[in-house]
């Protein structure tokens, strides 16, 4: 073992290792202790206010109803905007000459006014989405009044 230890040690220099002995007896390893100290922080105790249960049946009421799933419409619009702008894009980068041919009605016809509508509607869609989830913050904060310091000074 030793000689396992000099040809380790020898990688290193200003290195120098010594014998260990097992310095706790067994007895007395059954009877170790140990101790330690934790600090416990207590948190401030809160403001109770009182809340009307009509006021949350409203508050779950809405909340179910915007939880409700609906289709994402405008996330298809997106998509759908993307797929077609990204093809006109496409043709022009590769240089599809305008004819009077189905592709290049498609690419250089179809393609722009589809994404251009599906961006506009998206956009509609989305500030729909907006409007609905402010809303309902808006309703949530008519009911839930946290009362302030000031008032209650």
């Amino acid at each position: 073992m030793e000689q396992m230890d000099d040809e380790i040690y020898q990688a290193f220099s200003n290195v120098t290792s010594e014998e260990s002995g097992n310095v706790i007896s067994d007895e007395n390893n059954r009877n170790l202790q140990y101790k330690d100290i934790y600090n416990i922080h207590v948190p401030k105790s809160r403001d109770k206010i009182v809340l009307d249960i009509g006021s949350i049946e409203k508050l779950q009421k809405e909340c179910k109803e915007i939880k409700q799933a609906k289709f994402p419409y405008a996330e298809v619009c997106l998509g759908v905007a993307s797929l077609l702008l990204g093809a006109f894009l496409s043709a022009l980068i590769s240089q599809v000459t305008y004819e009077l041919k189905f592709l290049s009605i498609l690419f250089y016809s179809i393609c722009p006014v589809g994404g251009i509508g599906c961006s506009v509607a998206y956009w509609f869609l989305r500030k729909n989405n907006m409007a609905d989830a402010k809303k309902l913050a808006d309703y949530v904060e008519e009911y839930l009044i946290i009362p302030t310091e000031e008032s209650e000074e």
